[in-house]
């Protein structure tokens, strides 16, 4: 069997089953591509190619982690507690539609263009979500953007570690940014994390521009597709269509599905945050989001997806390989875990440890970088051995062991149990988080990638707009209660402004901050349920796969 005979979509037990017989017959009508192959950049070229999607990767990972700690101060500013989950999901729930249509953009486009496009989207608290939402909308596509360009410029073997080093950038992001935040936060004003980003931007987009090599690999249109993207053409001109053309690869983006999917996730997000506050969750309105709105928007949206085929924001043919359902599972509860971290543990440390901003960025510093540490340590062990599997299954453990020790935590924990437990918390994250999108490269084949990665990269931003918003209902719906048992007497503005904890009693702030404590612990426990959700998908759904086998197939962009 020659390397073209093999579906996009077999099932990896196929794959594994043909390596053998493939080696007997390589080079007939699809030759491998070696390692040392042309297409591949080497030397100066690949490093300096890589400089500047790091920057890209920098910028995006600075933006949505450096807030974390200001958070509460900017809510108090503007006497909105209740759109604490707003300011801190708007960003990700951006991202989360906008993955799926910068997928099918970068297979019709150039990457390297898409990229720089995406860098350009980068005096009250909803301008603070919309502008938060922007970023959210240019971050989505520096995402899926530097997967893509990595996967067009370096080969299956060496990406686990290439993706390792970025992960480096991540680690310097996530250790300035919180710390910066603090900083602005508590001695200048918290503006300056949003004024931040311009200069970087226009780095970044420097390095890109000179560093970065076009890269094109257009994803065919299967001929029906392309019969019904003539006649569209021809409702808009009268010329023949030309099928290279700029405007005819828009006409081919599935922008009806990008409404569909967008309206989806909103409905669901507005239900999310205002069910058990503004209204009843058995309210019509809340229903009627839950039901008619996201349940409803989905069905029509899948539908639609079935009807496009091929030319879909989300070809469901993906999905005939059960690895990418199952890469989708593991990288959505990644990244809700990993949210829980970095927004709800800078909100512990301040409100109920009395840490300032600033202190709060350095609290958290553990696990931030300890997690890009077990990233890259995890990259760095399967570009050896070519196995990844084993730290979807290690990874997730981790997960589940911390979200227990953080449920059981006590209210006056020591310091050894603060940061010891965010090692563990670490683990569960950086021992998975890359290796999900390795193991969904090595079932893609150059055309596929874009949107294989769109996928699970919807997938994970979902996990990643919820779960700030179901943390904060969770708190929210807790801290009443709570208040009213341990400190009857607190006043209910420190509900809305907790920078007034404070200002209080010595004895009657700490019986506000035990409240606190109380009503978070059950936020922790969300942990356990994620990481069995991953190991599930893992062992049920991805097959393991050696990638230095995988590679001899076709596979992986080849």
């Amino acid at each position: 069997m020659t390397t073209e005979a093999v579906s996009p979509t077999a099932d990896l037990d196929d794959i594994k089953a043909e390596v053998d017989h493939h080696e007997d017959s390589k080079g007939e009508d699809g030759p491998d591509v070696p390692d040392d192959d042309p297409r591949w950049l080497t030397a100066w070229k690949l490093w300096l190619s890589l400089l500047g999607m790091m920057f890209a990767q920098f910028m995006t990972s600075l933006v949505g982690n450096m807030l974390s700690p200001a958070f509460s101060i900017i809510v108090g500013n503007f006497n909105a507690a209740s759109k604490f989950g707003w300011v801190s999901s708007a960003f990700f729930m951006a991202q989360c539609p906008c993955m799926l249509l910068y997928g099918q953009i970068l297979s019709a486009f150039d990457g390297k263009n898409v990229l720089l496009s995406a860098i350009g989207f980068f005096t009250n608290i909803d301008a603070v979500i919309i502008g938060r939402a922007i970023a959210g909308i240019g971050a989505a596509g520096i995402w899926v953007g530097v997967l893509s360009l990595i996967a067009s410029v370096v080969p299956l073997t060496r990406r686990p570690l290439i993706m390792g080093l970025f992960g480096f950038a991540n680690l310097v992001a996530n250790g300035c940014g919180p710390v910066l935040a603090g900083y602005f936060a508590d001695s200048v004003t918290w503006r300056l994390c949003f004024l931040f980003a311009l200069p970087l931007a226009a780095i970044t987009v420097t390095t890109i521009w000179f560093l970065v090599p076009k890269q094109q690999i257009l994803r065919p249109f299967a001929d029906h597709a392309a019969e019904r993207l003539d006649k569209r053409w021809g409702q808009f001109s009268k010329s023949d269509p030309k099928r290279s053309s700029v405007g005819y690869r828009l006409l081919g983006v599935d922008w009806i599905g990008f409404v569909l999917v967008s309206g989806a996730v909103i409905c669901l997000q507005i239900a999310i945050q205002d069910g058990g506050s503004a209204y009843s969750w058995t309210s019509g309105h809340i229903l009627a989001l839950i039901i008619g709105g996201f349940g409803g928007l989905l069905v029509v949206f899948i539908a639609w997806q079935w009807h496009e085929g091929e030319a879909a924001l989300m070809p469901l043919v993906l999905f005939r390989n059960r690895t990418q359902f199952g890469g989708c599972l593991l990288s959505m509860s990644t990244l809700y875990a990993n949210l829980i971290g970095v927004i709800m543990l800078p909100y512990f440390f301040e409100v109920a440890l009395g840490s300032t901003a600033l202190q709060a960025g350095y609290q958290i510093l553990p696990y931030l970088l300890v997690t890009i540490v077990f990233s890259f340590v995890a990259g760095w062990v399967t570009t050896k051995t070519g196995h990844y599997y084993q730290w979807l299954i290690i990874g997730p453990c981790f997960m589940i062991v911390a979200g227990a020790v953080y449920y059981t935590m006590p209210s006056a924990p020591t310091t050894g149990q603060l940061y010891g437990y965010q090692i563990l918390f670490a683990a569960g994250v950086g021992f998975t988080q890359q290796q999900i999108y390795v193991c969904i490269q090595a079932i893609s084949k150059q055309e596929d990638i874009h949107l294989r990665i769109a996928a699970v990269s919807f997938a994970e931003l979902f996990g990643g707009a919820i779960a700030p918003t179901i943390s904060t209902t969770i708190l929210r719906n807790k801290l009443a209660a709570n208040l009213a048992t341990y400190a009857p007497d607190a006043p209910a503005t420190v509900t809305s402004d907790t920078t007034l904890i404070g200002t209080l009693s010595t004895e009657l702030a700490h019986a506000v901050r035990l409240a606190y404590i109380k009503s978070l612990q059950p936020i922790f426990i969300q942990l356990c349920a994620m990481g069995a959700i991953s190991i599930i998908a893992a062992v049920v759904l991805i097959k393991p796969v050696n990638l230095k086998k995988v590679k001899m197939m076709g596979f992986a962009g080849h």
